[in-house]
């Protein structure tokens, strides 16, 4: 049974080549130990690595915003793929 560090998991969740030593790691011990944050860091990566591929495929644009471009708006919603669509409030 090996500890796996979530900057391992990564590389084999996605379907671009990852480290063939964690992979032959993994196939001798399928049994792993992780992190009780390990799945929200590897969910993290994983989003930041599709953002990353739609910006650079022209499919999406990244962009600054501060919080004085949110003030005008009447209501704000924020969105996530773990919480969905929820309304949100500025305080301050």
């Amino acid at each position: 049974m090996i500890f796996w560090d979530s900057s391992a998991i990564v590389p084999l969740t996605l379907a671009e080549e990852g480290p063939e030593g964690a992979r032959g790691l993994l196939r001798e011990d399928p049994d792993i130990i992780v992190w009780w944050g390990t799945p929200v860091e590897v969910l993290s990566a994983l989003g930041r690595s599709e953002r990353a591929r739609a910006i650079a495929e022209g499919r999406a644009r990244e962009a600054v915003v501060r919080l004085s471009d949110l003030r005008p708006g009447q209501r704000l919603w924020l969105a996530s793929s773990l919480r969905g669509v929820r309304e949100a409030r500025l305080v301050g």
